[in-house]
């Protein structure tokens, strides 16, 4: 009897090791795997991995990423992405492959939706959205706003506050205002601007007008019904049959995807869609959202929430301030 005893405790303390040794072992590669997963090189970096197999250097296949400045926020999409930074509050979201990105100045924003795109950019508070394939595009001045929806389309902008949108070939612009903001995106268009701080674009037909002051839209697409009901407001419609009804001020909305239904109800909000049948809702202030993959459902009504969500069938609630989340 003794003997069995003995067995028996002997038996139950190597059981109680081993079963001590394996959760060690899963805590310890547990933590290992969470450090190798969030490491970040910079201070207030936010960086979104949207491959499998996340790891710190790569949100997908083939990207190659470097950051040298803190308070940078990047959303890489798509694969043979190549990005250098060296200054201090630069946005980039790229969308698309094979795009090369050089970015040297403060207060940078940047959107790539298209391939084989080469921009250099030496001033400061330049936005620049680009949708097209094989632009070539030169920014000499500061205050620049430039869209580009058309292929093989070469602009050069020397001067202070314009913003240009060229969506077609063959366009002759001219201005003779300061702050007027004019977007062609067919043959043959004629307008004129007599006002200041007027922001009209001519994309399509069956196309609202625009009687308030610092509106800012873009129209792409046709059948878009836009309803503007405030100043300040900056939309740009890249898709067919978006539906956007903005009733805030300060409100950037960037629709690049199908069958969207975006409604903005509070003030300084930035969104942008970039992927189909995309439902967003939110009633707080100071939010940024990237949305980059298919049927997302995102609810958030807390203050300062930073979300970007590349994965499919992600759904996400938020509920508190201060959350920062990277899936």
């Amino acid at each position: 009897m003794w003997t069995s005893l003995s067995a028996l405790t002997m038996w139950t303390s190597l059981a109680a090791l081993t079963m001590w040794t394996s959760l060690s072992a899963l805590t310890m590669w547990t933590s290992l795997a969470a450090l190798t997963m969030w490491t970040l090189c910079s201070d207030h970096v936010d960086v979104t991995l949207c491959s499998d197999h996340v790891d710190v250097t790569l949100c997908s296949d083939h990207v190659d990423v470097t950051l040298c400045s803190d308070h940078v926020d990047v959303t890489l999409c798509s694969g043979h992405v190549d990005v250098t930074r060296c200054s201090d509050h630069v946005d980039v979201t790229l969308c698309s492959g094979h795009v090369d990105v050089t970015l040297c100045s403060d207060h940078v924003d940047v959107t790539l939706c298209s391939d084989h795109v080469d921009i250099s950019r030496c001033s400061d508070h330049v936005d620049v959205t680009l949708c097209s394939d094989h632009v070539d595009v030169t920014l000499c001045s500061d205050h620049v706003d430039v869209t580009l929806c058309s292929d093989h389309v070469d602009v050069t902008l020397c001067s202070d506050h314009v913003d240009v949108t060229r969506c077609s070939d063959h366009v002759d612009v001219t201005r003779c205002s300061d702050h007027v903001d004019v977007t062609l995106c067919s043959d043959h268009v004629d307008v004129t601007l007599c006002s200041d701080h007027v922001d009209v674009t001519r994309c399509s037909d069956h196309v609202d007008s625009l009687c308030s002051d610092h509106v800012d839209v873009t129209l792409c697409s046709d059948h878009v019904d836009v309803t503007l009901c405030s100043d300040h407001v900056d939309v740009t419609l890249c898709s067919d049959h978006v539906d956007v009804t903005l009733c805030s001020d300060h409100v950037d909305v960037t629709l690049c995807s199908d069958h969207v239904d975006v409604t903005l109800c509070s003030d300084h909000v930035d969104v942008t869609l970039c992927s189909d049948h995309v439902d967003v809702t939110r009633c707080s202030d100071h939010v940024d959202v990237t949305l980059c993959s298919d049927h997302v459902d995102v609810t958030r009504c807390s203050d300062h929430v930073d979300v970007t969500l590349c994965s499919d069938h992600v759904d996400v609630t938020r509920c508190s301030d201060h959350v920062d989340s990277l899936l």
